[in-house]
């Protein structure tokens, strides 16, 4: 705001704010391409003197690395129960996926280069928010679009697959070699989880551990055992389903976006 005391030229001097311009964008709203439409205009701090321009993009690229992983729910499940089993802090795990090695991780390197180019879009002035005019013509924040690119192009089973054995990298390196099952298994659960369209029958799946009782009580900060027993459950894909990429686009990825509605719901059934 010009008349708050960042709006100051003095104090952006100071502090060695950089500034870029760029057009107020609503998200997921659509490209407005009538003639009497005016572009609103904000002005972005994209660089202090404690945080310089390469450290601004990757703090840029790990919010919307830690939004994909966490938020949008690809993988909530194993990275709650790998925080509190081991105490390995989710800096640690998220910083893991965003300094992968591109020959050992292809497709999260991919993803993480994604979010630094984009990083340096935004500085330059452009989006702050990423247009496809394949998937529904409007403007979706990266890790959003990043899932439906995913899910579209038929990468998931590559992306859960890199992710657990990023995951169990990163387990031996901090040598909690006795929770490299439980994360596995909690992969393998959060996959079976995530709404995708064209799946209209209930899924019965099997772990080692109670996957979703420990998750759930983590999440209710109930105290939690982590030892192995082995249970069944059963996903409710049937009660949502969804017929195209747009309407699970619009439905799922969208609407779901206030309250991360991004998994199915399911039951656990006697082992």
């Amino acid at each position: 705001m010009p008349n708050a005391e960042m709006g100051d030229p003095e104090y952006q001097s100071h502090y060695g704010m950089e500034l870029t311009d760029s057009k107020i964008l609503n998200i997921h709203g659509s490209l407005d391409y009538s003639k009497n439409n005016i572009d609103e205009i904000q002005q972005l701090v994209i660089a202090t003197n404690s945080m310089p321009r390469n450290m601004w993009r990757k703090t840029r690229a790990f919010s919307w690395m830690t939004a994909l992983l966490h938020f949008d729910k690809l993988l909530q499940i194993p990275l709650v129960l790998l925080a509190e089993s081991t105490g390995i802090s989710y800096r640690q795990i998220i910083e893991s996926f965003c300094e992968v090695n591109n020959n050992d991780f292809p497709l999260i390197a991919e993803i993480r280069d994604h979010f630094c180019s984009r990083a340096e879009i935004i500085q330059n002035g452009g989006p702050e928010y990423y247009y496809s005019k394949e998937w529904l013509g409007i403007w979706w924040p990266d890790d959003e679009y990043q899932l439906i690119r995913l899910s579209a192009e038929g990468k998931l089973g590559i992306f859960y697959e890199e992710s657990r054995k990023l995951l169990e990298t990163l387990l031996k390196k901090t040598q909690n070699y006795d929770s490299i099952p439980l994360v596995a298994e909690s992969v393998k659960i959060n996959h079976a989880l995530l709404k995708q369209p064209y799946l209209y029958d209930d899924l019965e799946t099997e772990s080692e551990y109670n996957i979703l009782g420990m998750y759930n009580q983590v999440l209710k900060d109930q105290p939690s055992s982590f030892k192995r027993i082995k249970s069944k459950y059963r996903i409710a894909r049937s009660t949502q389903t969804w017929k195209d990429w747009q309407t699970w686009c619009r439905e799922v990825v969208w609407y779901g976006n206030k309250k991360g509605d991004y998994l199915y719901g399911s039951a656990s059934l006697e082992k």
